[in-house]
C-alpha cells in the first residue's frame, strides 16, 4: 500500500535548526543526501503553499483585496505558489554557473540545498505577513537576513575559492533578482490584461 500520509513535521524541525543555528546548521544540511526533487517535495512545495495561504489571507485582514479583487487576489496567490515552486530550481541553475565563472563547482542538488534552507528565513517572515503592516516590515527584514545565512552555507555547500565568496554571492543574489524581475514583469502583464484585477485601473500591481 502506497503511504500518502502528509506531514509537515520534517519542514518545522528543519526550519527550527536552520533559524536557531544559522551558522551550525550547514553540517546537517550538507550531510542529507536527498536531491533536488525530494527536497522539493518536503521543503518547496509546503513552503510555497503555506507561504502564499498567509498572503492570502494578510489581504484580507488588511484591506488589500478590497483595493485589487477578490479575483485579483486569489490569481496572485496561484503565481506566488508558482513562482515559490519554482524559484529554487532558477536560483540553483544559477548559482551553478556563477559558480563555474569564479573557479568553482557546485552540483544543481547542492545548490537547490542551499537555497532551499538559507529561504527558510524568509518563509518564517512570510507567516508575519498575516499581520498587517509590522508583518509586512518582518518579512521585509527576514529576506535581508536571509543572504546572511546563504553566506554562512556557502563554505560548506558550494566548492569555491574563499576569495571568490563574496563574488559568488553578489553574482548569484544579483541575476537572481534580474531572472525574477523579468519573471514578474511578464506575470504582471498577464494579471493587468486578465480583466480581473485591478478593479481601480489606477492601484499598482
Amino acid at each position: 500500500m502506497v503511504n500518502t500520509t502528509f506531514s509537515i513535521a520534517p519542514l518545522i524541525e528543519r526550519v527550527k535548526l536552520v533559524v536557531t543555528d544559522p551558522s551550525g546548521c550547514w553540517s546537517t544540511v550538507s550531510a542529507d543526501s536527498r536531491d533536488a526533487t525530494a527536497l522539493f517535495k518536503e521543503f518547496a512545495v509546503p513552503m510555497a503553499v503555506i507561504g502564499a495561504l498567509v498572503t492570502l489571507v494578510g489581504a484580507f485582514v488588511s484591506g488589500f483585496a478590497s483595493f485589487v479583487g477578490t479575483g485579483g487576489v486569489l490569481l496572485q496567490f496561484v503565481f506566488a505558489i508558482i513562482m515559490g515552486c519554482a524559484s529554487g530550481f532558477v536560483v540553483a541553475f544559477i548559482a551553478t554557473k556563477v559558480a563555474s565563472f569564479v573557479g568553482g563547482s557546485v552540483t544543481l542538488d547542492r545548490a537547490y540545498s542551499w537555497f532551499i534552507h538559507a529561504s527558510m528565513l524568509t518563509f518564517v517572515g512570510q507567516l508575519a505577513g498575516i499581520v498587517p503592516f509590522i508583518g509586512a516590515l518582518f518579512a521585509f527584514v527576514a529576506a535581508i537576513a536571509t543572504v546572511y545565512w546563504a553566506w554562512e552555507g556557502i563554505p560548506t555547500m558550494v566548492n569555491i575559492p574563499s576569495e571568490k565568496r563574496l563574488i559568488f554571492l553578489v553574482g548569484t543574489v544579483v541575476l537572481s533578482m534580474v531572472a525574477f524581475l523579468m519573471v514578474s514583469i511578464v506575470l504582471g502583464s498577464v494579471v493587468v490584461g486578465s480583466g480581473v484585477v485591478p478593479v481601480v485601473s489606477t492601484t499598482p500591481q
